[in-house]
């Protein structure tokens, strides 16, 4: 699966802005659960209930463990803790067009979650 898109939460209990990796379909799913409502399950019923989770209260993986109980698809999280923020500064101080080197093969020293948030960012 192709994860392309991210959308960014600040979890109500621990406060840390987190991340979630979506795929295209997820994320035009998760456009119409926001704009039209109904059960998040029915909107998005091919993702995991930690990612719906996340999608529609904020809790991130680690306090959905803490009051669930478990948590899944951990690896489609992330954080700013895992952006190697020398690396993105250097990255976008070498390049004046950030969107064209994001589609370069310089964007190679960059990680996916790097990648993901300039894009989000830009």
């Amino acid at each position: 699966m192709e994860y392309s898109k991210i959308v960014k939460k600040e979890c109500p209990m621990c406060g840390k802005t987190h991340f979630v990796k979506l795929t295209e379909v997820e994320y035009d799913q998760y456009k119409k659960y926001i704009t039209y409502g109904r059960l998040i399950q029915n909107v998005l019923p091919n993702t995991s209930p930690t990612v719906r989770e996340f999608l529609k209260t904020g809790y991130c993986p680690e306090c959905q463990e803490l009051l669930f109980g478990k948590s899944e698809q951990k690896e489609l999280f992330f954080s700013y803790n895992d952006i190697r923020e020398d690396v993105v500064k250097e990255f976008c101080e070498k390049h004046e067009n950030i969107l064209n080197a994001l589609i370069s093969d310089e964007a190679d020293v960059l990680t996916e979650e790097e990648w993901l948030l300039l894009m989000y960012e830009f």
